[in-house]
This record gives structure tokens, C-alpha cells and sequence, in this order.
């Protein structure tokens, strides 16, 4: 075992240790926010393809912040999720340059 391998195991003995101390645990918050995006553009004022693009997606984060330990130096955890996930931007609806179906 070399020393850096050592000392990543030490610490993290220390570490879970003082996450049994009251605070770690009982102090942590979890949340989960969804958000609904729906974009639509209507360009028909102008010659340029397209004359309308719609997009609609769906955001979704999960925040978790931990408690801190007891102690000298308080050590927390915080912990971050982005995902989107893209629920309707199919052919017709969202302008592609490299598409043949916009060529004109």
C-alpha cells in the first residue's frame, strides 16, 4: 500500500467517524425542483427559414447539503444533479441547417 493510498484511508476513517456525531446526519436537506421549459418562435415576418420552431423540455435538479461535524474544523458534504431531458423537438418543429427537409 504507498503512503498516498495510506493517508485517502486514514482520512476517510476520520471522516466517518465524525459523521456518526450528532449534526452530520440529522442537519442534511434534500431537495428536488422539475422545471417545464416550452419555447416557441414564430419568425414569419421574415423570409428566412424557418417560419416557427417549437422545443419543450423537461429540468430536473437535486440539491443535497449535508450537516457539518462537531469539532475544531466542521467538514459538510454537498452534493449537486443537473439532468434535462428533451421531451419534444422532432422533425418540423425545431430548425436543423443540415436537415434537406428546410432546403430550399
Amino acid at each position: 500500500m504507498n503512503k498516498s493510498s495510506l493517508a485517502l484511508a486514514v482520512t476517510l476513517g476520520v471522516l466517518a467517524q465524525q459523521a456518526a456525531a450528532a449534526g452530520f446526519i440529522e442537519d442534511s436537506k434534500a431537495s428536488l425542483t422539475l422545471r417545464n421549459f416550452y419555447i416557441n418562435s414564430d419568425n414569419r415576418q421574415f423570409a428566412d427559414a424557418p417560419s416557427k420552431q417549437e422545443e419543450w423540455g423537461q429540468g430536473f435538479l437535486f440539491n443535497y447539503a449535508s450537516g457539518y461535524t462537531e469539532g475544531t474544523v466542521g467538514v459538510g458534504v454537498d452534493a449537486l444533479g443537473l439532468l434535462g431531458v428533451k421531451l419534444d423537438s422532432g422533425k418540423g418543429r425545431h430548425y436543423n441547417p443540415t436537415s434537406a427537409s428546410y432546403g430550399g
